[in-house]
């Protein structure tokens, strides 16, 4: 009956079982096969607003949990019910609707990939200054829902400083917009910081207008290496300088080894604009480093407006098997708290790679037994030791250690938020008001929103 339901609404080719897209959406597949879902779900992919919208009002009707998705890149860092009964792909919702060049903005589906989308922008000179993890693969709309803005955050700001407007499904069907297509706009609530990081709790994100930059005509990257007191006195320094950089990144591991195979910390600066601009700076973090005694290497990397030379540096990826970790901390603090959390790992037997915003104080980790003949998923007592540690590390320096790529046991062993804030009963005041009757993504954002 359901799958003749949903067929009816949006035709046949548009609903698929389980079964035939088990092999392109690895992360929910391998849950699965552990007995994740109760029965074997429905995937339905909406070729239009109007669809998707009859979509989810008739799973209102029924009291189907909804799990929506773009291309599944970024499942594995929720824990949706075990009791979805249809998943939710805006794949089919892909194209570009505005491009307003003059008023540097772009309006998009939520299901256009965003490589696809730079892509577009490209020959007009200008990008979205975001580089999200698996850009090749992740949707728009994913990567609202995870709020994963990427290392040019540092320059230029977040996905929630790009967004203009949007527009969404709310939970019984009704498609709502918010905000509009030019840069000044006040009116109304700001429903898209609402949205921007709700993981498909809330609504389900159809379309999306963004602020686009030019294309920075060149760029200089400068990668210092030190110890970690060395390298937190090279950002001290570079935070009071009258520099703006694009970037600043602390690396270690697997993540470093292209750039200083012999470093074990290293902190990337790179800096977007006009090459006479950038050669004529007084202070430059070659300098900084010369101060503090550190190695400095710089390189002259020019930008050209293709779409296979993209401006984006290359995002954190995370092996398959490899748990990998969102963590947080006053910025200051940021090769501090990644040297202790490298050190404890080593000493605990984990190969421990960083990613680390260290201007912002966000960064991604993951880790790996040193030992290849270990498992992570059998041997878990050592890992959630340190697990617990490691969370209770970033909370003293102001921040927060989450869950993102992980397999079910360790999220039910091992809670996946970590979060002790305030904030937890107005939020649930606010999924109450946007999906009264729990839907979408049920049990699946901090606290079980």
């Amino acid at each position: 009956m359901l799958e003749s339901t949903l067929a009816a609404i949006v035709g046949a080719g548009a609903v698929r079982p389980w079964s035939e897209v088990v092999a392109s959406l690895p992360t929910l597949a391998a849950d699965y096969a552990n007995g994740y879902f109760a029965n074997p779900p429905i995937v339905v992919y909406p070729p239009s607003v109007a669809a998707l919208g009859e979509v989810v009002a008739c799973a209102h009707r029924e009291n189907w949990p909804l799990l929506p998705l773009g291309q599944g890149t970024k499942l594995a860092w929720l824990t949706p019910s075990p009791k979805i009964k249809v998943l939710v792909s805006t794949a089919a919702l892909n194209q570009v609707k505005a491009h307003a060049i003059a008023d540097l903005t772009v309006t998009a589906e939520a299901g256009i990939c965003f490589n696809d989308l730079q892509a577009h922008l490209a020959p007009a000179g200008q990008f979205i200054a975001l580089d999200p993890k698996y850009p090749d693969q992740g949707t728009l709309g994913g990567i609202a829902a995870s709020r994963d803005s990427g290392s040019l955050a540092q320059g230029y700001g977040t996905l929630r400083d790009h967004c203009l407007g949007i527009q969404f499904v709310r939970s019984d069907g009704q498609i709502v917009k918010a905000g509009s297509r030019v840069v000044k706009n006040v009116a109304g609530y700001d429903l898209m910081k609402l949205m921007i990081g709700s993981f498909g709790t809330l609504a389900i994100l159809t379309e999306l207008t963004l602020r686009v930059d030019p294309l920075p005509e060149a760029r200089k990257t400068w990668l210092l290496t030190g110890n970690s007191d060395q390298l937190s006195q090279g950002l001290q320094s570079l935070n009071q300088s009258t520099l703006t950089p694009a970037i600043v990144d602390l690396l270690t591991g697997d993540y470093l080894k292209p750039m200083a195979s012999e470093a074990s910390l290293g902190l990337r600066v790179q800096f977007h604009g006009l090459g006479p601009i950038l050669n004529a700076q007084e202070e430059s973090p070659g300098t900084i480093a010369g101060r503090l005694h550190l190695l400095a290497k710089e390189a002259q990397l020019t930008c050209e407006a293709i779409p296979d030379a993209p401006v984006t540096s290359p995002s954190p990826t995370f092996p398959p098997g490899a748990i990998a970790l969102k963590i947080g901390c006053l910025p200051h603090q940021s090769t501090d708290l990644v040297q202790q959390l490298l050190t404890a790992a080593n000493q605990q037997g984990f190969s421990l790679h960083a990613w680390m915003q260290a201007g912002r104080g966000v960064g991604v980790i993951y880790l790996q037994p040193q030992d290849r003949d270990l498992s992570l998923e059998t041997d878990r007592a050592p890992l959630i030791a340190f697990l617990q540690w490691g969370r209770s590390l970033c909370q003293r320096h102001g921040g927060y250690l989450t869950l993102l790529q992980a397999n079910l046991t360790l999220r039910q062993e091992f809670e996946p938020w970590g979060y002790g804030g305030n904030a937890l009963t107005l939020m649930k005041k606010i999924k109450e008001q946007f999906d009264p009757t729990g839907i979408l993504n049920p049990g699946a954002f901090l606290g079980g929103l």
